[in-house]
């Protein structure tokens, strides 16, 4: 009898893990295919579904439509139409390298979210589901008809995309899309043209995705556009090219997330596990899987807009004055004292992101992890009596470790796949460690102390200040001295580097922990800023935010970080109206993919046959023959 139970028990938890599992496979789905078909990884996958989740609940619950209508709209205009949106958006990315695609499409997410959030609010809302809930008995248990229907929904979508994918002539030219585009457009196809049916097919798989969620999840634009990051995992087992080992990857994720929840339920601590279980599958298949199988990333190239904002021989006696402005801030600014003193601390963690993006190239969404290493790394020190400069400095004994870990993927991945690991590194992080008293405990506070003598406001700005011009001087340094030589060398041709022979490794190992551990004392000083330090300054998509601000704030290793600071932080404290504050989140998205589309274009010729993309430049160029000649001399036609 008690076999039977627990058999029962183990059933209910693969119904629920294959219904979860389908959805993921879905949206793994649509993410995949519109990588391949573009080369644009598109992290703002996740956001889709959040869109159309959202068109539904505004067609269903507050325009009164029937239920049939409202998907029907959603799903065969709404998605559609963004589909070719994204499409056209990843046209003008497509000569852009990784960084700036990785940057584009974050700014993209940043952007949703934030309309949605402006629009309906952040609060959840109770999603009016279409399926129903009552269920039927199956061997001892009862299966809900809308785990059954999402199961067959998801199964049945993938399954037909799979097939249409392999047999039919549309699904063998996005194949060959992906391979030879070039040549695709030499046989006459218009490559255009399968690309846009691929991004409004991974379009209508998103906001399919979202509308089969959100009943169980609410209505929560934040969480929906987090759904991309359940699917990585999948994506990954597919080896972001595979849709039918993407949907046994989703299926066998959701699963495994159902056992674990149940193995773990009772363990406060494991709590975080379940939902790891996708990340921990990306990140076990980044640094196991040949980087060869992975596909072509594209071109990984560091982070530097041709667009300057500040002219050089402006700097110093900008700078000057800028130092000289931020010493008379306590007597200017009255009661926004505190919003300048955060934007000091800010200072510090851009200054760090800056070295790693821009001068070494590498890509790092996982530094709200560093940072809260830091703050809670400082809460311990300070509690075990060690001296608060000490403390601040000694933020390195976990977070130097923590950037030498990352920075072994960094080895061996380049481009969205580093990206990807990074980001699966942030979200380890936040669900294994944020809720355990490592880090910020069950009460998710910890206090953090000020110096002995400058606990006022006024004081403290100060010793954040002295903290800043530091971070300045040392990164300027390092840009001025052999490293920062050995990074620029690294960001422009590793190969180069190491012929002359530097060890790349060892560079990228040097410059992830320098900058985990900057970010990491960052992170302690808002935590004294504020008094105390709480996991909500430091979810994964911080990160992202962050890396969109700095994409705008010109390129200076020294003038950079001071503008991304002063952008973030200065604007609340003279714009008070909900109604204007709460577009400045999707406008440092839209800023961003502004900033991508207008300086992000490469200059100079294009290698191979990229530029000769499609039947329409061919022709325009001279037409077939002529590119015919010239793709067989290796030549830009």
């Amino acid at each position: 009898m008690r076999d039977l139970r627990l058999m029962d028990a183990y059933l209910a938890v693969l119904v629920v893990g294959l219904a979860a599992g389908a959805i993921y496979a879905l949206t793994a789905t649509g993410l995949t295919l519109t990588y391949v078909t573009s080369g644009v990884f598109n992290l703002a996958h996740g956001s889709t579904g959040a869109l159309g989740a959202y068109a539904y609940y505004e067609f269903r619950a507050k325009q009164g439509l029937p239920a049939w209508l409202s998907l029907l709209l959603v799903l065969g205009v709404v998605a559609p139409l963004f589909g070719l949106l994204l499409e056209l958006l990843a046209r003008r990315l497509a000569e852009t390298t990784v960084a700036y695609k990785v940057v584009a499409v974050i700014g993209l997410q940043i952007g949703i979210v934030g309309l949605l959030i402006a629009h309906y609010g952040a609060t959840p809302l109770v999603f009016p589901g279409f399926l129903p809930t009552d269920g039927f008995p199956l061997a001892g248990i009862v299966v809900g008809y809308d785990q059954l229907a999402t199961f067959l929904i998801a199964l049945g979508a993938v399954g037909a995309l799979v097939v249409f994918f392999r047999f039919s002539a549309l699904g063998t030219q996005m194949r060959a899309v992906v391979d030879n585009p070039a040549l695709l457009a030499l046989a006459g196809t218009s490559t255009s043209r399968v690309r846009r049916t691929a991004w409004v097919t991974g379009s209508v798989f998103a906001a399919l995705s979202g509308i089969l969620i959100a009943p169980t999840s609410g209505l929560d634009a934040l969480f929906l556009s987090l759904l991309v990051l359940q699917a990585f995992g999948a994506a990954a087992v597919g080896l972001f090219r595979s849709l039918p080992l993407t949907l046994v990857g989703g299926l066998g994720i959701g699963v495994a997330q159902a056992l674990v929840g149940k193995e773990v339920a009772q363990y406060q601590s494991l709590s975080g596990l379940p939902t790891a279980v996708p990340f921990l599958v990306l990140v076990v298949v980044l640094v196991t899987v040949k980087s060869s199988r992975l596909g072509a990333a594209g071109a990984d190239r560091r982070l530097a807009p041709p667009l300057q904002i500040v002219p050089r021989p402006a700097k110093a006696p900008l700078l000057v004055l800028a130092l000289v402005g931020a010493v008379l801030v306590p007597d200017l600014v009255g009661a926004r004292l505190p919003l300048y003193a955060t934007g000091a601390a800010f200072v510090v963690l851009f200054a760090s992101l800056n070295l790693l993006v821009r001068t070494s190239g590498q890509i790092s969404l996982c530094h709200a992890a560093f940072a809260a290493l830091g703050g809670t790394t400082f809460h311990h020190l300070q509690d075990a009596g060690v001296p608060w400069l000490l403390a601040l400095l000694g933020v390195g004994i976990v977070a130097v470790p923590a950037g030498a870990l990352v920075a072994l993927p960094a080895i061996r991945l380049t481009g969205i796949y580093l990206a990807l690991a990074t980001l699966g590194f942030g979200v380890l992080i936040q669900q294994l460690l944020f809720t355990t008293d490592f880090m910020f405990g069950a009460l998710n506070n910890q206090p953090v102390a000020r110096p002995s003598g400058f606990t006022s406001d006024r004081s403290f700005y100060y010793v954040l200040l002295v903290a800043a011009v530091v971070a300045l001087a040392l990164v300027a340094a390092i840009n001025a001295g052999r490293l920062g030589r050995l990074l620029q060398a690294m960001a422009d041709s590793p190969l180069a580097l190491a012929t002359a022979g530097t060890s790349v490794n060892v560079t990228k190992v040097l410059v992830f922990c320098i900058s985990a551990w900057m970010a990491a004392i960052a992170g302690a000083l808002l935590g004294a800023q504020g008094l105390s330090t709480s996991s909500q300054a430091f979810f994964p998509i911080t990160s992202l935010l962050w890396l969109s601000v700095l994409a705008i704030s010109g390129r200076g290793a020294v003038t950079a970080p001071i503008i991304a600071a002063a952008l973030l932080t200065l604007p609340y404290g003279y714009i008070s109206d909900p109604d204007v504050t709460e577009l400045f989140l999707p406008g440092f998205g839209l800023a961003a993919i502004a900033a991508v589309l207008l300086t992000g274009r490469p200059t100079g010729r294009v290698a191979g046959g990229a530029l000769a993309s499609t039947r329409e430049e061919l022709r325009a160029k001279g037409g077939p023959v002529r590119a015919r000649v010239a793709v067989a001399a290796g030549r830009e036609v």
